[in-house]
């Protein structure tokens, strides 16, 4: 019997900040952004698991609402104009868990849970597709326009193995939904920055303990897997792969080494450029789950750790971030056309933020 789980690791991993994060230091690392919170409500409302900025003065963030005991209630939805942030509140519709957002333009905003919708700019749209109810769509979708959305979700038969995976793809392209499968593949990540290059990446026919990192790239046409180095990952939502691509296409993948060794637990990056891969040195504050472009040559890890393309930098958040209080990182965005990163958050019980930070502070 199949049955469908979600997954989405890109935005629903929560990571420790902080003082969680370690004190290490590789050589040419050093202190190189300052965080800021932008937004941030008084009273506990929820948790903000997934951000993406649609300009240089507006974004979305989308997680979940809690009630007073931890129960996860509706879809919690921030938007940003010019510097004011609200809440908005989401469609009538019955979708209880995690909003997660993804968006090509300010008219061009998609909201995923059991329910898909887009705002124009003036209302909402219900994105019917023949697939909700059998998987969860919110596994790091990509919003490249109008006609051209990809989400997918995962199946596993154990008629067919004990440890048998298959990717379900589903593609928007402005008319109808169609959909398509990777057999023996895990995803966990997908990313893209144009209708010839998308990314998918997940492990090949993992154990109960660790698997083979792989990776597919849909070029206009049809999926087709990346002939790549295949490091091997833990089996676990910290060491799972994660994907970004930069504007210019240039793609990178989030790891986590499964090989044993000092150091070796240390996350690092592979990045393609189109004609080869390139490995970053393994940093202690690099954190694999969730990554962003910063629009160069370069990738966040996770808030503490920034890889120009020549070193790390440490951009681990002060001491005075958040007043001292403990808080979660959940996901990274750049802002188009600036090298500034936002960042969405939350700290215990319950009370979301959004920061902000850039090279240099």
């Amino acid at each position: 019997m199949k049955r469908w789980r979600r997954i989405g690791l890109s935005v629903v991993v929560l990571v420790a900040a902080g003082p969680a994060l370690p004190a290490l230091a590789l050589p040419g690392q050093s202190a190189g952004a300052s965080w800021r919170a932008l937004y941030r409500p008084t009273a506990p409302t929820g948790y903000l698991t997934s951000v993406v900025a649609t300009g240089s003065t507006g974004a979305w963030a989308g997680g979940t609402v809690t009630g007073s005991t931890g129960e996860t209630r509706n879809w919690l939805l921030v938007h940003r104009r010019g510097r004011t942030w609200k809440r908005v509140r989401p469609p009538e519709v019955e979708a209880p868990g995690r909003a997660t957002v993804a968006a090509s333009g300010p008219k061009n905003v998609w909201v995923f849970n059991g329910w898909i919708q887009r705002w124009d700019g003036r209302r909402w749209h219900e994105m019917l597709s023949p697939l909700i109810g059998q998987f969860t769509p919110e596994n790091s979708p990509v919003v490249l326009s109008q006609s051209d959305v990809w989400m997918y979700g995962l199946s596993f038969d154990h008629r067919l193995g004990r440890d048998y995976c298959l990717t379900r793809l589903e593609h928007w392209n402005g008319h109808r939904w169609t959909a398509m499968s990777i057999k023996h593949f895990c995803a966990t990540a997908l990313a893209g920055s144009s209708a010839r290059n998308v990314w998918l990446v997940g492990q090949e026919a993992p154990t109960r303990d660790r698997g083979r990192i792989g990776a597919y790239r849909f070029g206009g046409r049809a999926w087709r897997a990346v002939r790549m180095p295949h490091p091997y990952s833990y089996v676990g939502i910290y060491t799972l792969p994660t994907v970004t691509v930069a504007p210019s296409g240039l793609a990178w993948i989030g790891i986590q080494s499964a090989l044993p060794g000092p150091g070796t637990d240390y996350a690092s990056a592979l990045s393609w450029n189109g004609k080869r891969w390139h490995t970053t040195p393994p940093s202690p504050l690099a954190a694999p789950y969730f990554i962003a472009s910063d629009g160069r040559a370069g990738l966040w890890m996770g808030p503490g750790a920034h890889w120009t393309g020549r070193t790390w930098i440490d951009t681990t958040p002060a001491a005075s971030f958040n007043g001292g209080l403990s808080y979660r990182f959940a996901a990274l965005a750049r802002v188009p056309g600036t090298a500034a990163i936002l960042a969405a958050g939350s700290s215990e019980p319950g009370v979301p933020f959004i920061a902000a930070s850039s090279p240099g502070g």
